[in-house]
């Protein structure tokens, strides 16, 4: 504990009656916390112990000078002559009224001991960073401060309490600044690296907006109670009968939206939002996948896509109006493919993403926090904010007032045992980690290759080590130079600062000292570099072979666990590669296992250690009483018995858990639902990996899998998760160490920065680690030292959003309010290549021309019957515009030629034809929408897809028209505008044409989960995995149920005659497939 925490918490403390009570109760609780420091340091000299001393001694002097009595300022000069270091000046000088009797020295250190209720915790890893104090003998102060205090320099906080509830601790400069920022209603755009306090400020804003609602509502008693957001938060959710890209029902209330970029940081935004405000009515959430109490709450919790729908519906013009505040988190996806690719996956679909997140800064109003951890031009995006917003946004953060880490960020080289067996000194079973200077990277990539180490944060030990090696390689005249001079530590941090140093110096002074690195001769430059690999190997050499990774990553695991840098995240972007390998290593585990006498559960005695966990769903609320009642109680109850008797027998040597109380109430909830939601036995692999403190991670797992996952590793249980980019993206999971295994090329800086932000959290850690296995030099530096890429945005000019644009100025009714928000379309994207109002106009004159040739509005721009089908779909573009041009054309009708075209219901003629119709739709939709490569490795390949004749007919005329369309808008253009740029490219991208493909070269997957309704054939025989094939059934559904509801809002406002029979025909499809995949 900090002296700044303590006398937090002291000056917030209501029971005092005034500011000198407050003062003097602080200082007596840190001169409590010296006594016992120096204590511990006579039992044990050891650097940490010493580094708390220094630092304690410090905190007390910085805090609370000049107000010390001779006999306090006595015992702090006693407190530092243990500390065997030289200091840049006379402490007498510092301590002039210093009591020097030592009888009254000790007598003051008595009476402080027995004050001392309980022990202080010393901040600090005493075992990690032992060593004799002997080895700091002769450093200056400045020097020990570098080298020993790291974490627990002091920071620079701004002197005043912010006076909110919600800030229970002072604010950094940066965070104090932003606070004021948004309690004016600034928008406000922050550039901060994980782990500084992002988080905090987010649930500030909620906090905030949430008093000022209240303030302004009158409570309603009558008012019916809204579904507690709990249950979504466990599972629970109820399920949409429509997706949010239908139009709502009702129109939304809330006034303050936070935009996640993916579901699964929207699912864990809900939890952390309930978990802190316990306040169900306030909150809720809409994804693509579900929803809950949306249209009543305060704060919505959505996803981009989601809340781009929700703009352009004309339904919520005047929520539009009123909402107060939006918050952005990970803003930086807005043009980052590679971080999305985990979770979005065609180009069309990461495009739209990119769409809506430019949409919804241009439709909005109101002010807005925009958060990132990793920015390659902070300053060009705060412009383009403000001009697609139209209003001033500040910047906090960026290149030129950068934020430092909380924690430090050492990066590590794992060396295998094989590999490290001729140092005898490190040599280890389980293989060393060996310590990387970012500096010694320097030149081991392509001379061509770019480095940055502006966004390189050197710690203060690194810091310390490049001046020292430059001190040894520079010559008498460079190390005589004014600037060399005036970076030596000593001249650096003059005066009060060598005696207690500040974070924010040390950040300043790595930044001068790369500058000054920088401006050395090349020749000078690989000197140092080399001279600062240190103990690093020469060369490594990357083994291709799996079993290398196989066979080194435990003893990698085993060697995290003995120097106690657990818990760590493994990142490897592959999904099944990350499951194998975490089957693998959990095998392992079991079969290295040594015999044990397996446990009796009908001894007494065990049931007496198990009974102290009740392990009754219903003791613990379960919500699934339903298929409670379907289920066999004992068997479940059995399960979990088995469960907790594998956990007992497991040895102590082959687990990395050391949870005392795994099986608490929490536990039981999470693995029951896997338990009935999944079917799995107890003996699963992968809770058998949970039991031992491992597990996997990725997009394409089973939910109540990654929910258990997800509860276990925050609360401790889990020690390692092996994981795709999926926990990248800000899912709340600190852990103390990032892992990257098996080099793999698509790994760029930005998605290792947003990886690597994940260790040393703040509040969790003092120190954070990355650690590389089987990467060659040159990779870890265009890692490590490249450049952020740089942040593009996909065009809003397309058919697709024009489309959108119309429908709402036409469903508007303040026409003026939505001309202003259809702004978007004529603003350029953030690119690094300029765009021209010219091509803007291009784009735009040619969706328009292109809408009207389709009949998808009349010549005067006002929206058709089929548009609503269109724009609600937008996901699947461009098929959703191939579909409305079939059922223009009539071919689904000419296909399902079976239905009844009478007007008396429309249903089949004959009941025995349903499924050779129904088959007919289903291929159709299988052909164009999810397709996935067929991989010809079964016996039994299918009958593959069958499109009718007709409907392949009209997709060919579908591309001709599309064609000729661009072309005869290129031969205008050509003549209006002569020797002008070639806008084919821009054509192209403007209006997509649809791509033809053999209907063998796809995956039938959708028709034999049709006709055999088993996920497991899938597995079987159409080369799918089972959590892809789950998530691609689910998504078809998802669109089946919005394609339904387009069709049917579209007959229900009878607007036009819509295909009849092609709506009874989709129903029954969307029914059966929902049947099946329940």
């Amino acid at each position: 504990m900090r002296a700044k925490d303590i006398i937090f918490k002291i000056l917030k403390d209501k029971k005092f009656h005034n500011f000198t009570e407050k003062i003097k109760c602080a200082k007596g609780a840190m001169f409590r916390m010296l006594s016992w420091l120096v204590d511990e340091f006579k039992q044990a000299p050891i650097i940490s112990t010493a580094s708390a001393i220094y630092r304690t001694v410090f905190d007390i002097y910085i805090n609370f000078q000049p107000n010390f009595t001779p006999v306090e300022e006595g015992y702090l000069q006693y407190s530092l002559s243990f500390m065997q270091i030289s200091y840049p000046f006379d402490l007498e000088k510092v301590f002039a009224k210093a009591e020097r009797e030592e009888d009254k020295i000790m007598q003051f250190h008595e009476e402080l001991k027995a004050t001392i209720k309980k022990p202080v915790p010393i901040s600090g890893e005493a075992e990690k960073e032992a060593g004799i104090i002997s080895e700091v003998n002769g450093l200056t102060t400045v020097r020990f401060q570098l080298k020993h205090l790291k974490i627990d320099l002091l920071r620079d906080v701004d002197p005043h309490v912010f006076d909110h509830p919600d800030v229970k601790f002072f604010p950094d400069k940066w965070q104090f600044d932003l606070l004021n920022l948004i309690n004016a209603d600034k928008s406000v755009l922050v550039v901060a690296p994980t782990s500084a306090g992002k988080t905090f400020v987010s649930f500030f804003t909620i906090t905030r907006m949430l008093s000022i609602i209240s303030e302004k509502e009158t409570p309603n008693p009558k008012a019916k109670k809204q579904t507690p957001v709990k249950k979504n938060v466990k599972g629970a959710q109820k399920k949409a009968t429509a997706t949010v890209q239908s139009e709502p029902e009702t129109p939304l209330k809330c006034q303050v939206v936070f935009v996640s970029p993916n579901l699964a940081l929207a699912n864990q935004t809900a939890a952390d939002v309930y978990d802190r405000y316990k306040n169900s009515a306030s909150f809720g959430i809409m994804t693509s996948d579900y929803r809950e109490n949306p249209y009543n709450c305060k704060i919505l919790i959505c996803t981009p896509e989601v809340m781009f729908s929700l703009l352009t519906s004309p339904i919520n013009e005047n929520w539009v109006k009123n909402l107060k505040y939006v918050i952005f988190d990970e803003i930086h996806c807005i043009g980052n493919k590679d971080l999305m690719s985990d979770n979005l996956g065609t180009v069309s679909e990461l495009n739209y993403f990119s769409q809506a997140y430019s949409g919804i800064f241009a439709m909005i109003t109101c002010p807005f926090l925009a958060l990132s951890a990793t920015i390659a031009e902070p300053e060009k995006m705060r412009l383009w904010l403000e001009e697609i917003h139209g209003t001033s946004v500040n910047l906090v953060g960026g290149k030129d007032l950068k934020i430092p880490r909380w924690t430090n960020l050492n990066k590590l080289l794992y060396v295998p045992p094989e590999q490290s067996e001729g140092d005898q000194e490190q040599s280890d079973e389980f293989g060393k980690f060996v310590r990387i200077h970012p500096i010694s990277l320097l030149f081991d990539g392509d001379s061509s290759s770019p480095v940055d180490l502006t966004e390189t944060e050197l710690s203060p030990d690194e810091a310390l080590a490049l001046f020292d090696s430059m001190n040894t390689k520079l010559d008498k005249t460079q190390q005589q130079s004014p600037k060399f001079i005036k970076l030596t530590p000593e001249n650096y941090f003059t005066g009060i600062s060598s005696l207690s140093i500040t974070r924010n110096q040390v950040f300043q002074y790595q930044i001068e000292l790369k500058e000054y690195f920088l401006s050395l001769p090349i020749n000078t430059q690989k000197a140092i570099s080399s001279d600062l690999k240190g103990q690093l190997p020469k060369t490594i050499q990357v083994q291709s072979e799996e079993s290398f990774v196989k066979d080194n990553l435990l003893p990698m695991f085993k060697a995290l666990q003995k120097e106690k840098m657990l818990p760590a995240i493994c990142f490897y972007d592959n999904r099944e590669y990350c499951e194998e390998i975490t089957e693998h290593i959990i095998k392992e585990l079991m079969k290295k296992e040594p015999e044990r006498e397996r446990v009796n559960l009908q001894k007494e005695e065990v049931f007496k250690k198990t009974e102290q966990v009740s392990i009754d769903p219903v003791d613990v609320r379960f919500d699934y009483k339903k298929q409670l009642r379907e289920i066999n109680r004992q068997q479940l109850q059995s399960k979990l018995r088995n469960l907790e008797k594998d956990f007992i027998n497991i040895h102590p040597d082959y687990t990395f858990t050391d949870a005392e109380k795994f099986f608490d109430a929490a536990f039981v909830y999470w693995v029951s639902r896997i338990l009935i939601k999944l079917d799995w036995k107890s003996s699963h692999i992968l809770l058998q990996g949970i039991l031992r403190g491992i597990a996997v991670y990725h997009k394409g797992l089973p939910k109540p899998y990654r929910d258990l996952v997800e509860t276990c590793f925050r609360k401790g249980k889990i020690k390692i998760v092996i994981s795709t980019q999926a926990l990248a993206l800000g899912i709340n999971v600190p852990c103390k160490t990032v892992v990257f295994f098996n080099e793999h090329r698509f790994l760029k800086p930005v998605q290792y920065h947003q990886m690597a932000g994940r260790a040393g959290r703040r509040g969790f850690d003092t120190i954070g680690y990355t650690v590389f296995m089987n990467f060659s030099y040159k990779k870890i530096q265009s890692l490590v030292l490249g450049p952020l890429q740089k942040i593009e945005s996909s065009p809003t000019v397309d058919v697709n959003t024009v489309l959108k644009m119309l429908m709402v100025y036409d469903g508007y009714k303040d026409k003026e309010f939505a001309l202003s928000m259809s702004k978007m379309l004529f603003h350029p994207p953030l690119s690094s290549k300029s765009t021209t109002p010219q091509e803007i106009e291009i784009r735009f004159q040619f969706s328009m021309q292109y809408l009207r040739h389709f009949n998808i509005i009349t010549d005067e721009g006002v929206p058709c019957a089929l548009a609503g089908l269109i724009s609600q779909n937008p996901s699947i573009y461009p098929i959703n515009f191939l579909l409305a041009y079939l059922i223009s054309k009539d071919a689904f009708n000419a296909s399902l030629y079976g239905y009844d075209q009478r007007a008396n219901g429309g249903m089949l003629l004959e009941a025995k034809d349903r499924n050779q119709y129904t088959m007919q739709l289903l291929n159709i939709l299988a052909y164009f929408i999810l397709r996935v490569p067929q991989k010809s490795s079964s016996e039994d390949e299918g009958e593959g897809l069958v499109l009718p004749e007709t409907v392949w007919n009209e997709v060919r005329r579908f591309n001709e028209e599309v064609e000729n369309l661009k072309q005869s808008f290129n031969l205008v253009y050509s003549k209006v505008a002569p020797g002008g740029p070639d806008i084919s490219p821009l054509l192209k991208k403007c209006a997509p044409r649809v791509e033809i493909v053999p209907p063998s070269s796809l995956n039938t997957y959708l028709i034999d989960f049709y006709k055999f309704g088993k996920v497991s054939y899938l597995v079987k025989n159409n080369n799918l995995s089972d959590n892809r094939a789950f998530n691609l059934l689910k998504d078809f559904i998802a669109i089946l149920t919005s394609l339904y509801n387009s069709l049917r809002i579209l007959l229900s406002a009878k607007k036009e005659t819509i295909s009849t029979p092609l709506l009874f025909a989709l129903e029954e499809l969307l029914a059966d497939f929902k049947a099946l995949f329940d």
